[in-house]
């Protein structure tokens, strides 16, 4: 668990509008995740170690950071936010993790965490408001992970939140579209339209698939050029 002088949350979402207002870097970023394996890869490098991950990230320009905490498909712990934030103090933390029940907010914070993610395909609407309100109440930043459509409206009903994560990953399988054209067809759809039109503060992020981006203009079409 967190040490005492850490105990107070950063904004992880205020870092991230910092950047994206800053006209000289082009109102786009990346934000690196510490992870320790996928479901259909196993690990992700022979030796994991969170605290160099996390300076690197910093030192590479990381305005925020993720953390994945889930132990039971990507060998995350708890233990793995406390080390990143105590490695680099100043840096935001968002755990990504499957929450379903509140006492989970609760370890999330005490282990360092800044800002949770909620998985719209795992909760129902009213879950997600209950577990949004809790997160918030605590000082947790909300964000909420979807890949279709249909969840991108669910979203906009509950309204709980402070950036929406468009996913490339197929929860049925955890397989992830590595072009990116999954999470392309929800941020073209009248879907997100109408979400940004009743929610225009929400930070909208993509999620998955851009370490495998090659030459063929995906980062600049996300980026609507």
């Amino acid at each position: 668990m967190m040490k005492p002088e850490n105990a107070k949350t950063r904004d992880w979402i205020g870092a991230i509008k910092a950047h994206l207002g800053d006209e000289k870097k082009r109102n786009f970023l990346v934000i690196p995740e510490c992870k320790r394996s996928e479901p259909n890869v196993g690990a992700l490098r022979k030796r994991y170690a969170v605290s160099k991950l996390a300076e690197e990230f910093e030192a590479g320009g990381a305005v925020a950071l993720a953390v994945n905490s889930d132990g039971i498909m990507f060998g995350g712990s708890l233990e793995d936010i406390t080390t990143a934030k105590e490695a680099c103090p100043d840096l935001p933390i968002m755990a990504s993790d499957l929450i379903l029940y509140p006492y989970q907010l609760y370890m999330l914070r005490m282990a360092g965490a800044d800002a949770v993610n909620l998985v719209a395909a795992a909760c129902s609407a009213k879950d997600l408001l209950y577990l949004g309100k809790i997160a918030k109440s605590i000082g947790l930043g909300v964000c909420v992970t979807v890949n279709s459509k249909v969840q991108v409206e669910k979203v906009q009903k509950v309204g709980v939140l402070d950036a929406l994560l468009v996913s490339n990953r197929e929860w049925e399988d955890f397989t992830v579209d590595q072009t990116g054209g999954r999470a392309l067809q929800v941020l073209r759809s009248q879907e997100m339209k109408d979400f940004m039109g009743t929610l225009p503060e929400t930070v909208v992020l993509v999620e998955g698939g851009v370490g495998g981006v090659g030459g063929d203009g995906y980062l600049e079409e996300i980026r609507g050029e």
